[in-house]
Order: structure tokens, then sequence, then C-alpha cells
């Protein structure tokens, strides 16, 4: 599967976008609990479920970018023909145990770097070891 630049940036932007969401909620319930002890008024255990009808419509859309996200990955991860069998065995392992935190890994080193690298072709004029006109 190659992307070309624009794809892959876009890809790499809905890669981020899970872990920043996961992220940005456990900061929300860390700052509600915290709020909840630093304050002067009594507590109010009804309130804090208030602020679930601000998450839960962002919820089944990132649980359903998130499942398309796997999907897409292990099958990337399956048809990279530059990863050994033992790598595909190690990132399937990976990707099942902690998805969030190594689909923004996978991405940077197998689909952001390893295809720019693969950009620059192989010129034998560019070889400083090598001689025209000659078979080596």
């Amino acid at each position: 599967m190659n992307l070309n630049k624009p794809g892959k940036i876009i890809l790499g932007i809905l890669t981020f976008l899970p872990l920043l969401f996961a992220v940005s909620i456990l900061g929300l319930i860390i700052f509600n609990f915290f709020s909840m002890f630093f304050t002067q008024e009594p507590a109010m255990p009804l309130m804090y479920f208030s602020y679930l009808g601000y998450i839960l419509p962002y919820i089944f859309p990132a649980i359903l970018l998130s499942l398309g996200l796997f999907v897409f990955y292990i099958v990337h991860l399956v048809q990279n023909s530059s990863l050994d069998t033992e790598k595909r065995i190690l990132w399937s392992v990976v990707m099942f145990l902690v998805f969030g935190v190594a689909t923004p890994i996978y991405w940077y080193f197998h689909i952001w770097k390893k295809d720019s690298k693969n950009d620059v072709q192989f010129t034998p004029s560019a070889d400083k070891n090598h001689e025209p006109r000659t078979n080596s």
C-alpha cells in the first residue's frame, strides 16, 4: 500500500485523533474529580453525569474511527513486505494490546518514514564506485 504524501498526512491526523480524544476525556475526568474536592459547595453526584451529554456525541464517532483504523493497520501490517514474520507477529500483538499508542508509532516508522526513504531512486551515475559502460 503506497500512499502519496497528502494521504500519509491525513492518515497521520486520523491516527492521532483517538489518542487525543482519550487524553482529553481522561483530563476532563481528572479535572472534575479534583474540582469536587477543592470546592466549598456540597457534592452533587448527578451533576457529574451532566458532562456525559457533552462527551457522548463524540464517543461513537471515535469508536467507529478507531475500529476503521484498526482494520486498516492490521491489513497494512499483513501486506507490509518490508517486515519479516517475527516483526509482523510482534507488531500484531502490540496492536492488539495497546492499539492507541502503537498506531502512531507504526504510522511514523512504517508509513511516514519508510516510503519517504523509498522515494529516492538509485541511479548508477550516482554511485561513486560504478564505472560507466561496465557491468558489475
